[in-house]
């Protein structure tokens, strides 16, 4: 189950940054589809069980994450390294990078899944870009809008 439900959640990803027309646009695309998952209720409810001991630490489970956390790294390590050759992400590390706002990502999801974050999907996604306007050199942050919600 996790990992057709993992394949579809990456090949949703990789169509959807494939589409856009621009390097920030597929950063913006990559940014809503884990908001997207982290505020779906099913899925939330779905990773909260799967990420619970007995199921992380089932046989396989740990390849298929791995897989799965790989494939979307790369998806947005590859919108990095495009936004670097055109100049609109001009600081970036597209390898570093891409891992740092994977990471945030996933923190994001499980924080959600565990009831941990209670703020809206608008002020998640708002988090997240300001995160990675940092490190890309994508414009100015939003002020203030990257302050942690509070539970």
């Amino acid at each position: 189950i996790c990992k057709d439900d993992a394949a579809r959640f990456i090949d949703e990803l990789r169509q959807r940054v494939a589409a856009a027309t621009s390097p920030e646009s597929a950063l913006s695309i990559w940014i809503d589809h884990w908001v997207s998952a982290a505020f779906d209720l099913r899925r939330s409810r779905r990773i909260n069980v799967l990420s619970s001991p007995s199921f992380a630490n089932a046989e396989g489970m740990r390849a298929v994450m791995t897989d799965s956390h790989e494939a979307s790294t790369d998806a947005l390590r590859r919108v990095l390294r495009a936004g670097l050759v055109s100049g609109s992400f001009p600081t970036t590390s597209p390898d570093i990078d891409a891992r740092a706002v994977q990471l945030a990502a996933l923190e994001m999801m499980h924080a959600r899944a565990q009831g941990r974050l209670v703020s809206s999907p608008d002020q998640a996604r708002r988090m997240l870009l300001n995160f990675t306007r940092r490190l890309t050199g994508l414009g100015e942050a939003e002020e203030g809008s990257g302050d942690a919600p509070h539970p």
